[in-house]
């Protein structure tokens, strides 16, 4: 047994993965596999975040990410691995349009059926974050700030999310604007 993506994954259930670089990042041949596994969870995960999350999203993860993220009205932001939405929910309250994406079409179902106010300023979207070619969905939209709670380190390949993710924010430097918060636990 191996943990990737926080999932315990059967070896012999995996075809045998051919590369000399055991170093490496990215484990797409994996993508598919840990993507099943999210959806299979689904419900269980979204029963136990409920509205607002679990006891510590309230208390440590949503408090932090602000302060970082510093979102603000009527600005746009694109939620990565969104889960349950309970993020984008919060954002929607404060006056901000989000864009909510995650592998798991349960998890995207589940969402829209929490959000039961500001439905006009939150739009779900089931996207693997590991496809070039579902990333490119979002091109053409255009966002503030990009976020991601709890995601990254479950994905089994980053790279296509790292090589996409600036094409859809509307403007990056490093004096402000155009920013990306990661949280990771």
């Amino acid at each position: 047994m191996v943990a990737l993506a926080g999932i315990s994954v059967n070896l012999r259930e995996v075809q045998e993965v051919k590369s000399t670089d055991q170093t490496r990042d990215d484990w797409p041949e994996f993508s598919d596999l840990s993507n099943a596994e999210w959806e299979k969870q689904a419900d269980i995960r979204d029963d136990r975040m409920g509205d607002e999350g679990n006891d510590f999203h309230p208390e440590l993860v949503r408090p932090s990410v602000d302060q970082l993220l510093a979102p603000a009205g009527g600005e746009a932001i694109l939620d990565i691995g969104c889960g349950s939405g309970n993020y984008t929910r919060h954002l929607a309250r404060i006056g901000v349009y989000g864009t909510a994406i995650d592998v798991s079409k349960v998890m995207i179902d589940r969402a829209r059926r929490r959000t039961r106010e500001n439905k006009g300023r939150i739009v779900y979207k089931v996207i693997d974050a590991t496809s070039e070619e579902q990333l490119a969905t979002l091109n053409g939209d255009s966002y503030d700030a990009v976020v991601s709670n709890m995601t990254l380190m479950d994905l089994a390949e980053i790279r296509p999310l790292a090589e996409n993710i600036r094409s859809v924010l509307k403007f990056v430097d490093f004096c402000g604007g155009g920013h990306i918060v990661v949280f990771i636990g």
